[in-house]
């Protein structure tokens, strides 16, 4: 999860935070302080407009580590084995501007801004025209194509060209896209 937050009365400081949940506990126990990992805090004094990938970097690694197994030492009722431990993220549960932001999509006032589907809604900000609800005629985003249109934007060499990649193709780089199952 990502999420901002405003830690003082009466200001609009903002906080971030990154934290997962263990998806094999109970769902009981699952979000008890306990068993809450904290991954990382986002200084204020406002949200990160666009990039947090440099506070998602060590949780990718860490993460294709795990991925991979990592030989653990658990206490069981007949004592102290070694066993193979692996995770993986298995969603991004937050907000939609916060999703957007982690996973590489625009914001919702983009002309690509569905992270769903590749519709494409005439206007500009404050006078977007999302109609057209004809569904069956929505390209689908996939994957696949997700990943080549974030390559396009990666290959730009300065901001603007960069800003206009990200405009044209409605996603931005993301390094989730470093975890092989994402």
């Amino acid at each position: 999860n990502l999420d901002w937050f405003q830690p003082f009365c009466h200001t609009t400081y903002s906080v971030g935070v990154i934290y997962l949940s263990i998806m094999n506990l109970p769902r009981s126990i699952r979000f008890k302080r306990e068993n809450v990992i904290l991954v990382g805090i986002l200084p204020g004094p406002s949200e990160s407009k666009h990039d947090v990938n440099h506070y998602l970097e060590p949780l990718v690694d860490e993460l294709n580590c795990m991925l991979k197994g990592v030989s653990m030492e658990v206490s069981t009722s007949t004592g102290i084995r070694t066993k193979m431990m692996r995770c993986a993220l298995l969603c991004v549960a937050c907000d939609l501007p916060a999703g957007r932001k982690a996973c590489g999509f625009l914001g919702h006032s983009a002309k690509l801004g569905c992270s769903k589907c590749l519709k494409e809604f005439s206007g500009t900000v404050g006078c977007m025209n999302y109609s057209g609800f004809d569904r069956s005629s929505w390209p689908c985003r996939t994957n696949e194509d997700h990943r080549k249109r974030v390559q396009e934007v990666q290959k730009s060499k300065h901001k603007q060209e960069r800003s206009n990649f990200e405009s044209k193709n409605g996603c931005r780089y993301s390094c989730l896209l470093k975890l092989p199952y994402f």
